[in-house]
């Protein structure tokens, strides 16, 4: 089956937040990274990966109204993010087990020095709490304690299913996302967007990477009978009526202003607003960093089209032959610079 032409749905067109980035990014990006590096949790290509892939970016694209000290532990959540994944998406549910466990532990007792011995993502997590705790009420910690923890167990059933080659429904995909208490509407319309943004746009770098069964697009072309382009229209179509009730629910709330008084109106406020700029951001960031489109992200941003791989065939639970044909199928897709996220990989082919 050849790759096609996929139009990418118009996904921020009525996103009530324009596009802004945080004035402290050049210095909290150089800081952080140079943080990242002293750890020496990757060699060679996988650093470069980091580098081009930009999360500071992403951090600084979402956090608007951080100084710098908070603009650098944001940059900082976002390579704990990054060296999680790389950490657990090699593992089977044990071993991702194993590395949610440390890093639940290094939050919950950042006092203590991690054990000889241990992968470097121990301290690294212990120092970025550390460095995020005097900018974090108590009730934030607990939030973000919270999060973290579902978030981490979260990717536990995702090596799992990854491992038992499990497409899960609809439903079950967003819940195995939002595996936290906190049910609020806007924060999940917000969620849901982030994810289908995501999922459209780097299919190809988890397809080549054997992890699209866990990508939304392939659960709504499992789940819905489609093909690859009427499953994105599809999710496109889905992320219209996200935006319309994010909107819906954003008026409800600044209704309630009143009712709640200045000062929680106003953290309300900054909440809600926090949740549109990390969405904007987000979107953003996948086509201004080189992670899923090489050097062509500007390009395909602005064609709103982009060539994505086929469905792989897998025999018995297992890959099809062809990896190698598909590198050269992706490298043509990506043009001049391949993906920043296909470094770590590629090699495998």
């Amino acid at each position: 089956m050849a790759a096609v032409n996929v139009k990418i749905p118009d996904f921020m067109g009525q996103w009530p937040y324009e596009k802004q980035l945080n004035t402290h990014y050049e210095t909290a990006k150089a800081a952080s990274r140079d943080w990242l590096h002293s750890f020496g949790l990757f060699e060679g290509k996988p650093h470069d990966a980091f580098d081009r892939s930009d999360f500071q970016r992403l951090a600084m694209l979402s956090y608007l109204q951080m100084n710098l000290e908070q603009a650098r532990v944001g940059c900082e959540l976002m390579i704990l993010f990054y060296a999680f994944d790389e950490y657990t998406d090699v593992e089977n549910g044990t071993g991702a087990k194993r590395i949610a466990d440390l890093v639940m532990d290094a939050v919950e007792h950042p006092e203590k020095p991690r054990p000889a011995g241990e992968i470097p993502l121990g301290e690294l997590t212990r120092q970025f709490w550390s460095h995020a705790l005097p900018n974090a009420s108590p009730l934030a910690q607990r939030h973000f304690i919270q999060t973290l923890r579902d978030y981490a167990y979260g990717c536990v059933l995702q090596a799992e299913d990854r491992a038992a080659d499990r497409i899960r429904s609809i439903d079950d995909y967003w819940k195995a996302i939002y595996m936290h208490p906190l049910l609020v509407k806007l924060r999940e319309l917000t969620m849901q967007s982030v994810v289908a943004i995501n999922d459209v746009l780097s299919y190809n770098v988890e397809r080549l990477r054997g992890h699209e069964l866990h990508n939304l697009i392939t659960v709504v072309m499992h789940e819905k009978m489609l093909g690859l382009p009427d499953a994105v229209a599809w999710i496109g179509t889905l992320h219209e009526s996200l935006v319309a009730e994010f909107i819906t629910c954003r008026e409800e709330v600044k209704n309630m202003r009143q009712e709640w008084g200045g000062d929680v109106s106003h953290q309300v406020d900054r909440y809600v607003d926090g949740l549109g700029e990390w969405a904007r951001g987000n979107y953003y960031w996948h086509f201004e960093s080189e992670r899923y489109f090489g050097s062509g992200g500007p390009r395909v941003q602005e064609e709103g089209e982009v060539m994505m791989l086929p469905p792989a065939v897998r025999n018995g639970g297992g890959w099809d032959e062809g990896r190698d044909s598909e590198a050269l199928v992706a490298r043509e897709i990506f043009a001049v610079t391949e993906p920043a996220g296909l470094q770590i990989t590629i090699k495998s082919f």
